[in-house]
């Protein structure tokens, strides 16, 4: 599970290139996340990394990414110091919060289907995986698209994740 997510993350935090070297304009996902830190003030915006990172008073760490070259993509993690570990149904609804939140289209556009797909496939239950750490999410707009949930030396994180599939 890490590795899928570290996997989403290497994607877009590669080098920036040249607009002729990327399928993508590299402007939009600077303005996705100039979009997100107006809308949520505080956090730590690494526009290398395409990344906007928030650490609340008690130490919670939201991590919202965007961007890539040639595949775009986003992640949406939040790490809490817990006792015990979130129960499925309390992950799926801590991923479902992050999307409402990140994904919505003032955020990343109006032709976003993301947050859409997301509740979807949580309310009709078309999810796959162990159903407990990972839940993966088949669409035919999104080469890879999951929630993956950890609970690890008093840490519960929560990751959600997708790639287009152009």
């Amino acid at each position: 599970m890490k590795f899928c997510a570290l996997t989403l993350m290497v994607m877009l935090s590669g080098p920036a290139f040249a607009d002729s070297e990327c399928t993508f304009s590299p402007e939009h996902p600077l303005t996705v996340l100039n979009t997100a830190a107006k809308r949520y003030p505080g956090g730590r915006m690494d526009p290398a990394q395409q990344q906007i990172v928030w650490v609340s008073k008690n130490g919670e760490r939201t991590v919202f990414g965007y961007g890539g070259c040639e595949d775009l993509g986003s992640v949406i993690s939040r790490a809490s110091r817990m006792k015990t570990p979130r129960n499925s149904a309390a992950a799926l609804l801590v991923a479902e919060e992050l999307a409402e939140r990140f994904w919505n289209k003032d955020i990343i556009g109006a032709d976003s289907i993301s947050l859409d797909v997301l509740k979807e496939s949580i309310q009709a239950n078309r999810l796959s995986g162990d159903a407990k750490t990972f839940f993966g999410i088949s669409h035919p707009h999104f080469a890879e698209f999951y929630v993956a949930h950890e609970f690890e030396a008093g840490v519960d994180s929560v990751s959600v994740a997708w790639q287009g599939n152009l």
